[in-house]
């Protein structure tokens, strides 16, 4: 079950030619080819989930990241209280963004319960609700490449799921096991700003860090998660330190009514890269979260939760070791979550799994027993769909995060063009068409001509946030950019003034630069015969290896379709044929 993409480009009069916390307490032991699809990375293209195993009703596949990423959805005027979407997305094929190249997916769905996941909205009022989230990975909005219709995830949709739930009375503890980013540099370093905001905005009770986070610097995190009062802590660790102990809490108390919820986070060390700034420690998960535990109890927590940013075999190990958690959230895999929790074997952990790319929300309801005791009676998982419709909130957290992008520039990211490594210069497709004419004018009505107006004025209806000032939005949108590594190459797009041949994804992008060549075959260029040759040879592109080529734009994040057997052969090439 594949997916196939068109982007739509919209006409633009640029282009001629066409807060609250809940209450609540901390604690600690210490006070971005073939069709113009942008990568985009990190903004989110994501539409399914791939499959995770543990053993335990959950298949497999290779932990490899996606390449690419993620933008924004509609607009502020649709109403965003809409009915909750039915969880039928399928476990039968892998997610687009997570399943690496050449990995092939699994074939049989995971051994997960065949009556589908829980629906929530039959559930009879919860005394209280965990709203579980993870490993959003520089995910904060889907970017549209595919259709926003088939894409999951981003803040804005959360935070309208969120507030339908207090809507119907559902007292929310919202909890995030942390990642929030990926890459470095100053756009990385922003983000983590905004999706901090964003979860502030939400009243997330408890964030982790994921091995992402920490390649910020302690100083930038320590300014984005330090609060000024116990009661405004949101980021919680058991084993990461910033700098000093106390400026993080260990652990946090969510109170709702009369009942009292700890959590706390763990990060794997062996997730976090080694080359780290020395001033952030990561102690031993064990060691960290039993004096978590031991803290929590004294303290009052009638439900323990722990969420654990690592693999599931090693969780699973600190949950077995540690016993007395009455929930592991394992965040850092790349698969969906499954539909029921999961059973630990060999203690009485109930186990559940965010999936990757903050594609869905996890809903663990609670309730007292008879006795008191605090007892988890439902689990269901919810895709973040379009049918939830963006959040004004986040629409305009989205434009804020946009316009620093747009101020600070090139330059203030740190993106610096760098040669291209065949050493030329790119002079824009117009160029070609004085000797490939019919080439350029099946180009020039592609979807690749458009895609920088696509990101000037996107199109479903999200005109109100521009993305061209977006280094992950630019990087397969215009000519003469590294698609994967978000950055300029010498003589390649700068901006719509200074840039104006190099809009869209021009032939460049797959040929390569073009100057010397367009040179060398001007009347009276002195260039020798064998020259021109060598100059024309090293302009093709064989047909053998243009896939791939074109896979570096239309990557399984934007162009999942693209990677079925014979599908560039049969239904994409044709498209573009020249």
């Amino acid at each position: 079950m594949r997916r196939s993409i068109l982007t739509t480009a919209s006409s633009s009069p640029q282009f001629p030619s066409r807060q609250l916390m809940a209450p609540g307490r901390w604690f600690s032991t210490a006070p971005w080819c073939l069709l113009a699809a942008a990568s985009m990375v990190l903004l989110g293209c994501s539409d399914s989930g791939q499959p995770s195993s543990n053993g335990a009703g959950q298949a497999k596949t290779a932990d490899s990241a996606s390449q690419s990423g993620q933008s924004a959805s509609e607009t502020d005027s649709q109403a965003w209280t809409v009915d909750s979407p039915v969880d039928t997305t399928s476990q039968d094929k892998p997610d687009a963004g997570q399943l690496a190249a050449g990995t092939e997916a699994a074939d049989d769905d995971p051994a997960d319960d065949p009556a589908g996941p829980e629906d929530y909205r039959t559930w009879e009022s919860p005394q209280a609700v965990l709203v579980v989230t993870g490993n959003q990975h520089g995910y904060i909005e889907p970017c549209g490449c595919t259709g926003l219709d088939r894409q999951k995830g981003g803040v804005a949709r959360r935070m309208t799921f969120m507030t339908q739930l207090k809507e119907k009375g559902w007292p929310l503890i919202p909890i995030d096991a942390g990642n929030l980013i990926r890459r470095i540099g100053a756009q990385a370093s922003i983000k983590f700003e905004q999706s901090t905001n964003a979860l502030k905005q939400m009243e997330y009770q408890s964030v982790g860090f994921g091995p992402d986070d920490l390649r910020l610097s302690a100083t930038d995190l320590i300014s984005y998660t330090y609060a000024d009062t116990p009661e405004q802590a949101m980021f919680v660790s058991a084993n990461v330190t910033l700098l000093d102990p106390e400026l993080l809490p260990k652990f946090k108390l969510a109170e709702q009514g009369d009942m009292v919820v700890g959590v706390t986070n763990v990060l794997d060390p062996e997730k976090v890269d080694a080359n780290n700034s020395s001033d952030i420690t990561v102690d031993d998960p064990v060691e960290s979260a039993q004096k978590a535990l031991d803290e929590m109890n004294k303290a009052g927590a009638e439900f323990r939760v722990l969420a654990y940013f690592g693999t599931e075999e090693a969780a699973q190990a600190v949950a077995k070791k540690v016993g007395g958690y009455d929930l592991l959230v394992v965040s850092g895999g790349y698969g969906e979550p499954t539909y029921r929790s999961l059973d630990i074997e060999g203690c009485d952990t109930k186990m559940i799994v965010t999936g990757n790319k903050g594609m869905y929300a996890g809903l663990v309801a609670l309730k007292k027993d008879a006795s008191g005791a605090v007892t988890q009676t439902a689990y269901s998982r919810v895709p973040l769909t379009h049918e939830f419709k963006d959040a004004p909130a986040m629409r305009k957290l989205m434009a804020d995060y946009q316009q620093q992008l747009e101020q600070l520039g090139l330059d203030g990211l740190g993106l610096r063009p760098v040669p291209h490594p065949s050493g030329g210069q790119f002079i824009g497709s117009a160029a070609c068409a004085k000797c490939h004419q019919d080439a350029f004018d099946v180009w020039e009505s592609s979807p690749h001509a458009f895609a920088t107006e696509s990101i000037v004025e996107p199109a479903e209806g999200r005109g109100d946030v521009a993305r061209h000032f977006d280094p992950e939005c630019i990087s397969c949108h215009v000519t003469g950019w590294n698609p994967q590594e978000y950055y300029p190459y010498e003589s390649g797009y700068l901006d719509l003034t200074q840039s104006s041949h190099l809009t869209g994804s021009g032939c460049e992008n797959c040929h390569g630069p073009g100057a010397a060549h367009s040179a060398a075959e001007q009347e009276g260029s002195g260039v020798s015969e064998e020259q021109l040759k060598a100059l024309r040879l090293a302009m093709q592109l064989p047909l053998d290896k243009a896939r791939d080529k074109c896979m570096t734009c239309h990557d399984l994040d934007n162009s999942p379709d693209f990677h079925d057997p014979d599908a560039f052969e049969d239904e994409y090439w044709p498209q573009v044929e020249h």
